[in-house]
């Protein structure tokens, strides 16, 4: 297969599978749900174990608040130099899949025995399917590094695993502004569904909403995902979208158009965390040569890295 087309169909499999990983943790967490819903991780950005709780408690209730957890899924990496950002995070996710996560793994597994597993999960039967997929998945992301290794592939792994990240890492946050550092969280007395439609961007990326909620790993139809969260797949969101639409008119609300994730959204994020200086050079006035040549700006680079590899940071 082509190299080319080789990148985009894993970048398509794995975000499809994040995206279903995502709707089985929006999902009753019973029986095989427990197991499937590790499948979020499917393209490096999260780990399922540790996350799904700040997931479907802090970032749907309270979106764009300060304590939504996607609010953070850049803190870290804004303390780095603009040109080392791209290098030195994608060694820090290779970190994360390679040994970080198993270490996060290990860390809420012994949490989980020292504060009692009736207070976590109510039972070993219960924790035990999150604790097997979560490992099983790690064990595959692994073992296909390996694989490929051995088979003298090693650049193609790693070209998809860089294209995944990043399409994956920008994909999670285009359906909020989180960028805009004027817009204000949630105020007190405010409707809850008029401030997830408010809050929540709809995206394209062809145009087509069925295609689309398959490309996007489910996101596209992210207003009534916020609203109706416990529906349990992008598809249900899709066919609800006219009846929510209706409601909001009803109550004044301007539901605007999709926004495009490459012509709009991306562009937007690559500019706000990309290319602005990093959060000490911003707060020194320093100028892009002392950004990039201080010794503080190689410590953070190398701590950010070393990170990764002991499972700090796994958003």
């Amino acid at each position: 297969m082509p190299l080319p087309a080789f990148v985009i169909a894993m970048v398509l499999l794995r975000s499809s599978l994040a995206g279903f990983g995502h709707y089985a943790l929006h999902r009753a967490q019973r029986g095989v749900n427990r197991v499937l819903g590790n499948s979020f991780d499917m393209n490096y950005v999260a780990l399922a174990l540790v996350t799904a709780d700040g997931h479907t408690l802090l970032h749907h209730p309270y979106t764009q608040s300060d304590v939504d957890i996607k609010k953070n899924v850049f803190t870290m990496m804004m303390g780095l130099p603009r040109l080392y950002r791209i290098p030195v995070h994608t060694i820090h996710k290779f970190g994360h899949m390679f040994t970080g996560m198993a270490i996060r793994i290990a860390d809420v597994w012994k949490i989980t025995r020292k504060v009692g597993v009736q207070e976590s999960y109510g039972s070993w039967r219960a924790a035990l399917p999150h604790f097997l997929g979560s490992s099983g998945v790690r064990l595959l992301l692994v073992t296909e590094l390996v694989v490929f290794t051995l088979a003298g592939d090693f650049w193609a792994w790693a070209l998809q695993f860089i294209v995944t990240l990043w399409v994956s890492t920008f994909l999670v946050v285009a359906s909020h502004e989180f960028e805009d550092d004027s817009a204000e969280g949630v105020e007190q007395g405010e409707d809850w569904g008029v401030d997830q439609v408010v809050h929540a961007n709809d995206l394209t990326v062809i145009g087509n909403r069925y295609v689309d909620c398959f490309l996007s790993a489910g996101l596209s139809s992210h207003r009534v995902h916020h609203v109706l969260p416990f529906q349990r797949s992008g598809f249900a969101n899709i066919v609800t979208e006219d009846v929510l639409r209706e409601e909001a008119a009803r109550f004044g609300v301007e539901w605007l158009a999709p926004k495009s994730f490459v012509a709009d959204r991306l562009p937007k994020l690559c500019r706000s965390y990309l290319l602005a200086p990093s959060r000490q050079a911003r707060e020194q006035g320093w100028g892009l040569i002392r950004e990039h040549c201080s010794p503080a700006a190689w410590k953070a680079s190398a701590s950010y890295v070393v990170a990764g590899f002991v499972g700090i940071g796994s958003v």
